[in-house]
């Protein structure tokens, strides 16, 4: 698997299941990702065990090199083959990896492995409007800004806009 000089992506493993239920029901964790919800034990395994079956959807581990630590999951979901084009995630769930700089590499490994092993052309990505760090890193990659999708996303008792980013490979 494609690594930088401090991270490598990896497949998940079941022994990953524990650490992702806690990232999961940790609402700081999900601020920007998803909308909250406690997700039990059992519905964590159900989830698991259905990740890796889905045609349309990569999910991948985020790996520091230095000692094996899982920090996160990245990956793409609603990939279309045909037109070439994916929605990326990334969620670093280890709180004590916040703010150490590994958000470039990741970005930089995803797309390599979008491009590469999924022949992707395009990769979206959807983002709270004041997720202003991840903005500034996104732009900084090269993203394109595509749009904003007003008050779509209801956070914390309020509706938020979302930004849409993209990525399109240069033929």
């Amino acid at each position: 698997m494609k690594e930088t000089a401090n991270i490598r992506l990896r497949a998940l493993k079941e022994s990953d299941i524990w650490l992702l239920h806690q990232w999961v029901n940790d609402p700081e964790v999900v601020k920007y990702t998803s909308y909250f919800h406690p997700v039990s034990e059992m519905e964590q395994k159900e989830w698991f065990a259905t990740i890796h079956k889905q045609k349309n959807k990569v999910m991948l581990g985020i790996e520091v090199k230095e000692d094996g630590k899982l920090i996160g999951t990245c990956g793409f979901n609603d990939i279309d083959y045909i037109s070439r084009k994916a929605e990326s995630f990334v969620k670093v769930g280890d709180k004590d990896s916040w703010g150490k700089g590994y958000g470039k590499e990741i970005l930089e490994i995803l797309v390599d492995f979008g491009i590469r092993h999924l022949n992707l052309r395009k990769i979206v990505v959807r983002m709270l409007a004041d997720n202003e760090r991840a903005i500034k890193l996104i732009k900084r990659a090269g993203w394109i800004m595509e749009g904003i999708m007003k008050e779509d996303h209801y956070v914390e008792g309020e509706y938020k806009d979302m930004v849409v980013m993209a990525y399109i490979k240069k033929e």
